[in-house]
C-alpha cells in the first residue's frame, strides 16, 4: 500500500530526530527519499570503494557511501515495477534483484522477473538485463527474496513458480546467464540461508525452519524441521561456526529465536528475545556478524545482540530509525553489516537510508532461576529488567532466565510476574565477559473470595444467571449468580478492580474501583432494559466472511497503524461504558480486515414495545478509505429485523481521518418498524473490491448499545414533515457532511432552489443556506454551527419538507 507522511508525522519526526534512542550506535550519514524504502545490501569494488544497494518502492537505488559517508549520494537509479518488496544480493561484480507482488495498476504487471545489474563500471556506468525463463518450464515474474551461497548458487525464494519454494541457479559460468540446477518445491519459502550444500529455509506459513540437504540440487532432501518461537518464520541466518541458527517471526510481539542445529536430528531452542514486551513491535530480519546478531526491528530500529552465549542473547546496541512505536511495518526494514569499512547500512520504510557506526561491545551476563517462595515451583513468564537498559528477559517453563548489560556496573534488577508481588533487587554487580548468577524467589499475591448477590432493582427479586466480571489491567476474574442471585468467586487477588454485573434484558451495573483488600463483598441491583456494553457474551453473532477475514469479535481492540501514521482501529473501547471490550472487525492481525465481502454483527432478540418511543442508540467507530487515502464507498449497513422481515435504516461511513473516533448514533424504531417481540439490530460491514487485490481498508467497532425512550431533540417536532428521511453522514459531524436525498424525492426537487435550514433544540432556526445537489446528494459545511443537536430540513420549489437529525461534536 502507498504510505503517506502527514503533517502530524512530519512534526513527530522532527521531534524524534532531536532525541533519537541510541546505544553503542552512532549516526554517520543519512539520505532521504520521496518514495518508501524496503531492503538493503552492499557492494565494494576491488579497491574497497563502497556502495549501498537500496530497495525503493519503484526501483533500485545505487548509493556511493565511501566518497563522503556523512553525505551518501545516489549515483544511479534503476526503475522497476512498483512493489512493497524488493530484495537484492551480490556475487562478484553483479547484483541480483527481485521484487514481489506489483502494486495494483502498475504497467507491465505482474513483474519483470530477475534483474541483473553489472556493477563493474561504477561509478561511471552500470548495465542491466532481466531474465524470466530458466528452462525446463521454470520461470517467474516476481519473487520474495534471494540468497547467494559461497559456491555461487543463487536461491530464489517465494517466486510465482510451483508452491513458491526455492529455485537454484548457478552463477559460475556466465553471471548474466544463470543456469537452472534444481528447485525445492515442497513448501513456500519466504527467505533462506545456504552454506556447505545445506539450505536453511524460513517457511513462514507453516511456522517452520527447515534444514534441507541440497548436495544433489536436482533432488533436495528435507533433513529436519522445527517451529520458530511464534510460528511465523520470516528469516533465518546461520552462525559462523555452523552450530547455531537464528530466526525472526514477523508478527506483533514476535521473537528472535536461537537454536542449536549442530545435530539436525535433535534441534534445540536455546533462547528467545523480543523487544519491549507488550508493545507489539515486530522483528524483521536478523544477520550474524561474528559474535553479534544485528536485526532490523521495524519501529524499534536497529538492534544488536551479543550472541557469544546463544542461550542468553543480550542487547548491546540500539539505534531507533523510526519516530513511531508499537506494531507496524513502517520502521527499519533492512540492515547490512558486511562492509569492508565496518560501517552498517540500514533502510527505514519512511525515514530513509542510514549509514551507522556500531560499537560491538561484549555483554555482561546475568542468569538464574525464578521460583515461588512458598512452594519452590518454577515461575515461568516472569519479566526481568534492568532499569536504564533496554530489553526485558522472560523466564522459561523451568523458571530459567538470561539477561545482562552492555557495560560494567552495579545495577538494580526488577522482577515481575503475574500472581506475584514485584521485587527489586539492588546492588547487582555485572562485568563484561562474565556470567553473574542471581536466583530469585517471588512471593505470591494474597487472595480472597469475592461474593455477593444480584437482584432486580424494580422488584427486589434475585436474578439468576447474571454474569460478574472483575477487571484489572493484569488480571480478570469471572463468575455467575445462582438460582438465588448469589455468586462466589474464589482465588481473587486482593487488588483494586472495576466490577461489572449484567444480564441480557437488564442494564449493567458497575463499580469502577473496588478495593478487595478492604472489602470482598458487593451487591448489584440491575434495572430492566435493553443494553450491552460487551463486557459479557450475551449472544451476539458474527455472520458471513470476506476475502481478508474481518469477522466481528468481542474483544479489547488492538490499535493498528497500517503504515501512514494514523491508527485506524480504536486504541480502547468507548470510554463512557464499563469494561474494555467492544465488537470490532478483523482484530486478529494487521491483515485481517473487511475487504471484498460483508460481515454482519447480529444482536440477540429484544422487545422494545414497553417503551413509549423506543430509540436505538450505540457508539460506532468507522474507518473506510482506499489504500491511497481517498474516499471509498464502503461502510456499515445498519438494519432492523423482526419476524416480518428486514429493513435498512442507515449506512455509516467515516469522515476525514482527522475526525476519526467514537461517534453516537440514534434511530427511533417506529420510523422503520412497529416495535414488538423478536426484533434484532444488524451491523453489516461491507467492502467492495476484487479478491487478490487490496484497494480499500474498512475497520469498524460497535460499543455501548442500548434501546431507550426517545429524547426530544428539537422544538419543531410537530411540523408536518417526512421525518428522518435524509441520510446525513458522518453523524455526529465535526466539519463537512454529506446529505443523501431519497431517490423518490430527488427527481422532484429543483436543484437550483434547494433550501436547507438548521433548527436548534428550542426550535429556533439558527442557519439557512442555498445548496446545489450533485445527483441525489449534496455536501454542506457545519463549521459555523456550535456543538449541539439539530433538525435539518431540506425543501425544494413546491416540494414538501424532507428532514433529518444531525449532531455536531468537536
Amino acid at each position: 500500500m502507498t504510505h503517506r507522511l502527514p503533517t502530524t508525522l512530519v512534526c513527530t519526526f522532527l521531534m524524534f530526530v532531536l532525541g533519537v534512542q541510541a546505544q553503542n550506535i552512532s549516526l554517520v550519514g543519512q539520505l532521504n527519499y520521496t518514495e518508501t524504502l524496503n531492503d538493503i545490501w552492499g557492494w565494494a569494488d576491488p579497491f574497497g570503494h563502497e556502495y549501498a544497494l537500496v530497495g525503493v518502492r519503484n526501483g533500485l537505488s545505487i548509493v556511493d557511501v565511501s566518497s563522503d559517508p556523512a553525505n551518501p549520494t545516489e549515483v544511479f537509479f534503476v526503475s522497476g515495477p512498483r512493489s512493497t518488496w524488493r530484495d537484492m544480493k551480490t556475487w562478484g561484480n553483479h547484483a541480483y534483484v527481485i521484487h514481489d507482488n506489483v502494486d495494483p495498476g502498475t504497467p507491465g504487471a505482474p513483474g519483470m522477473g530477475l534483474l541483473i545489474v553489472d556493477l563493474s563500471g561504477l561509478p561511471g556506468s552500470i548495465d542491466t538485463i532481466t531474465v524470466k525463463d530458466f528452462g525446463l518450464g521454470v520461470s517467474f515474474d516476481h519473487a520474495h527474496n534471494v540468497f547467494i551461497d559461497e559456491m555461487g548458487i543463487l536461491y530464489v525464494f517465494g517466486a510465482n513458480f510451483g508452491v513458491g519454494g526455492a529455485i537454484m541457479l548457478d552463477l559460475n559460468g556466465d553471471p548474466e546467464d544463470p543456469q537452472l540446477v534444481g528447485f525445492y518445491n515442497e513448501q513456500y519459502v519466504h527467505d533462506g540461508f545456504a552454506r556447505d550444500n545445506i539450505l536453511y529455509t524460513a517457511e513462514i506459513y507453516t511456522g517452520n525452519l527447515a534444514i534441507i540437504d541440497v548436495t544433489d540440487k536436482s533432488t533436495p532432501v528435507v533433513v529436519a524441521t522445527q517451529q520458530s518461537p511464534t510460528n511465523f518464520t520470516h528469516n533465518v541466518w546461520l552462525s559462523d561456526d555452523d552450530q547455531f541458527l537464528f530466526t525472526t517471526d514477523e508478527v506483533e510481539g514476535g521473537y528472535i529465536g536461537a537454536f542449536d542445529v549442530s545435530d539436525p536430528s535433535d534441534i534445540t531452542e536455546l533462547s528467545r528475545w523480543r523487544s519491549n514486551p507488550g508493545s507489539g513491535v515486530i522483528p524483521h530480519n536478523s544477520f550474524v556478524y561474528g559474535t553479534h546478531l544485528i536485526t532490523s526491528y521495524y519501529r524499534d530500529g536497529v538492534t544488536v545482540h551479543d550472541i557469544s552465549r546463544p542461550s542468553n542473547m543480550v542487547l548491546t546496541g540500539l539505534y531507533d530509525t523510526s519516530p513511531l512505536e508499537g506494531p507496524g511495518f513502517d520502521g527499519c526494514w533492512g540492515v547490512y553489516p558486511y562492509t569492508p569499512s565496518g560501517l552498517v547500512y540500514a533502510t527505514d520504510v519512511v525515514t530513509g537510508f542510514y549509514v551507522l557506526d556500531v560499537d560491538y561491545v561484549q555483554a555482561a551476563w546475568l542468569e538464574g532461576t525464578v521460583t515461588n517462595s512458598s512452594s519452590g515451583i518454577a515461575v515461568s513468564g516472569a519479566r526481568i529488567s534492568i532499569p536504564g537498559k533496554p530489553g526485558i528477559a522472560e523466564s522459561n517453563v523451568f523458571g530459567a532466565y538470561g539477561t545482562g548489560a552492555d557495560a560494567a556496573g552495579t545495577y538494580d534488577v526488577v522482577v515481575e510476574a503475574l500472581g506475584y508481588t514485584p521485587q527489586t533487587i539492588s546492588g547487582v554487580s555485572l562485568t563484561p565477559g562474565l556470567v553473574t548468577t542471581l536466583d530469585i524467589s517471588l512471593d505470591p499475591l494474597p487472595t480472597t473470595t469475592f461474593s455477593g448477590q444480584v437482584v432486580d432493582e424494580t422488584s427486589g427479586a434475585p436474578i439468576p444467571g447474571a454474569s460478574i466480571a472483575l477487571i484489572h489491567p493484569d488480571y480478570q476474574f469471572a463468575g455467575m449468580s445462582d438460582a438465588s442471585g448469589n455468586f462466589s468467586i474464589s482465588g481473587v487477588y486482593q487488588l483494586t478492580y472495576e466490577i461489572v454485573a449484567g444480564k441480557w434484558g437488564y442494564i449493567s451495573e458497575s463499580d469502577p474501583a473496588l478495593d478487595l483488600s478492604t472489602s470482598s463483598t458487593w451487591e448489584a441491583s440491575l434495572t430492566p432494559g435493553i443494553y450491552d456494553d460487551f463486557t459479557f457474551n450475551f449472544g451476539w453473532s458474527s455472520l458471513g466472511s470476506t476475502w481478508l477475514g474481518g469477522a466481528w469479535e468481542r474483544a479489547q481492540s488492538i490499535p493498528y497503524d497500517p503504515g501512514f501514521g494514523v491508527v485506524i482501529t480504536p486504541e480502547d473501547d468507548y470510554p463512557g461504558d464499563p469494561g474494555k471490550s467492544c465488537y470490532v472487525t478483523g482484530n486478529s492481525s494487521p491483515f485481517d480486515f473487511v475487504h471484498a465481502g460483508e460481515v454482519v454483527l447480529r444482536s440477540p432478540e429484544f422487545d422494545p414495545s414497553n417503551l413509549d418511543r423506543p430509540t436505538i442508540r450505540f457508539q460506532a467507530w468507522v474507518y473506510n478509505t482506499t489504500v491511497f487515502g481517498t474516499a471509498s464507498n464502503d461502510g456499515v449497513i445498519v438494519r432492523l429485523s423482526d419476524p416480518d422481515g428486514v429493513v435498512n435504516i442507515d449506512t455509516l461511513r467515516a469522515g476525514p481521518v482527522s475526525e476519526l473516533g467514537w461517534l453516537e448514533y440514534e434511530y427511533e424504531i417506529s420510523d422503520f418498524k412497529a416495535p414488538g417481540a423478536g426484533m434484532r439490530i444488524l451491523f453489516g460491514a461491507k467492502a467492495d473490491g476484487a479478491i487478490g487485490v487490496v484497494e480499500d481498508l474498512l475497520e469498524v467497532a460497535i460499543d455501548f448499545f442500548r434501546v431507550e425512550e426517545y429524547v426530544r431533540t428539537t422544538g419543531v417536532e410537530e411540523l408536518s414533515v417526512a421525518r428522518d428521511n435524509l441520510h446525513i453522514y458522518p453523524n455526529p459531524a465535526r466539519t463537512d457532511v454529506w446529505i443523501e436525498i431519497p431517490k423518490t424525492a430527488c427527481a422532484a426537487l429543483n436543484s437550483d432552489e434547494l433550501s436547507i435550514s438548521f433548527f436548534n433544540m428550542q426550535g429556533k432556526e439558527v442557519q439557512q443556506t442555498r445548496a446545489t445537489a450533485d445527483g441525489c446528494r449534496l455536501s454542506l459545511s457545519t463549521t459555523e454551527l456550535p456543538n449541539g443537536i439539530y433538525s435539518v430540513q431540506l425543501q425544494g420549489k413546491a416540494q414538501s419538507l424532507l428532514s433529518g437529525r444531525l449532531s455536531v461534536l468537536r
